[in-house]
């Protein structure tokens, strides 16, 4: 019998929500923790909780958190007003311009970890309100380096689009950031942490133009139909795993 799972999270699992859709699977739950918010299904004091009647199986065998996630956009989709990098004197910097503010790494570790961290305690109360369920952790998918996309579909960007793009190596170094302080939180939380599909990768770490959905930081469809295809092969291994 294949296992049941639940996603949960904010704007980047609706992907997955239309790859499910799509796929008319009964094994897939995905709740949209905003959304439901926003229609006032869930209260805006839930702090992650998830009220189990909400649910088609209230008992998953895995639930799947992908809370937050767009971070690294906000500080690196746009050029900063007073542009950055990262790094530090010895090891150098990321974008290596001395012109550059240089911030150092491990500062800008805590500022992630500092924006991440309600987030994390919402995961915990989610892991808390199924204790039997495997944890999984979803990373969001990397950047978008395609300008021209961006500019077409700036979304919440609009007023900031004018600034120009961020530096492409400072934009996955953002990624790379984030990425350290989730997989922290998902050893915190006992859960296993799951990569962007290899698949929807670039040889430079940047999302492929395939998947782009139509706005400047979150995937499509096909990009949600990796997600599922990924859980499920987790899911198809030893308990071990997880």
């Amino acid at each position: 019998m294949k296992s049941k799972a639940l996603v949960v999270g904010h704007s980047h699992v609706n992907c997955i929500q239309k790859a499910v859709n799509l796929s008319s699977s009964k094994d897939f739950e995905v709740l949209n923790i905003r959304q439901l918010q926003k229609a006032k299904v869930l209260n805006k004091s839930s702090d992650g909780l998830v009220d189990r009647t909400l649910l088609r199986n209230p008992s998953p065998d895995v639930i799947c958190i992908s809370l937050s996630g767009n971070e690294h956009n906000i500080l690196g989709l746009v050029e900063d007003p007073n542009p950055f990098s990262v790094g530090d004197f010895d090891l150098g910097s990321v974008p290596h311009d001395s012109s550059r503010w240089l911030i150092p790494r491990n500062i800008m570790l805590e500022v992630f970890t500092d924006k991440l961290t309600i987030f994390f305690n919402q995961a915990k109360s989610l892991c808390n309100s199924f204790p039997d369920a495997k944890k999984m952790y979803l990373n969001p998918p990397p950047p978008i380096s395609d300008w021209m996309h961006i500019t077409r579909h700036p979304k919440f960007f609009k007023e900031v689009i004018g600034r120009g793009p961020a530096p492409d190596d400072l934009k996955l170094e953002l990624y790379k950031i984030q990425t350290d302080v989730l997989k922290s939180f998902a050893s915190d939380l006992g859960a296993h942490f799951v990569d962007a599909p290899p698949a929807a990768i670039d040889d430079r770490g940047f999302l492929r133009s395939e998947f782009y959905n139509d706005d400047p930081t979150h995937g499509n469809i096909e990009y949600g139909k990796l997600v599922v295809k990924l859980i499920e092969e987790i899911l198809e291994k030893s308990d071990a795993s997880l």
